[in-house]
């Protein structure tokens, strides 16, 4: 049998005067994800004519969260607000669907994206520049 958990309820949340608060209308929610860099140590007596490497530093990237954008909420009028401030590094948090499990992190507003479609609902995507560590708790 699967041990596959159900994801519907994970929630997006920003620290607004001191508290986590739920970005609304949001879709699916993505992770931070790790890159590491590569540092090319081969040199001229490296074996075998093969390159070498040694693990650099990690990128956590980017969150790209698509949303309903809703002009009259007061979250997404602060998000809109921090997408025109100075790269302003904020904390974030990613509570998993069953409400135990959370993924915290550092990362500041890289755009912020809102469209108004013909024949639909206004949409946003707002994208988080992760910095630090993410923590898993």
């Amino acid at each position: 049998m699967s041990l596959a958990v159900l994801s519907r309820g994970t929630l997006l949340k920003r620290k607004i005067s001191g508290v986590f608060t739920t970005i609304p209308e949001a879709g699916d929610v993505s992770f931070p994800g790790s890159t590491r860099e590569e540092i090319d140590v081969t040199t001229q007596d490296s074996p075998g004519q093969t390159k070498e490497f040694l693990g650099g530093d990690i990128d956590f990237g980017e969150i790209a969260q698509d949303m309903n954008f809703v002009p009259t909420n007061a979250v997404h009028a602060v998000l809109v607000a921090d997408s025109l401030s100075a790269s302003v590094v904020q904390e974030w948090q990613i509570s998993y669907a069953a409400g135990t499990k959370t993924c915290s992190f550092s990362g500041y507003v890289k755009g912020y994206a809102i469209t108004g479609p013909v024949n639909g609902v206004y949409k946003a995507t707002l994208t988080i520049r992760c910095t630090g560590l993410p923590v898993y708790a």
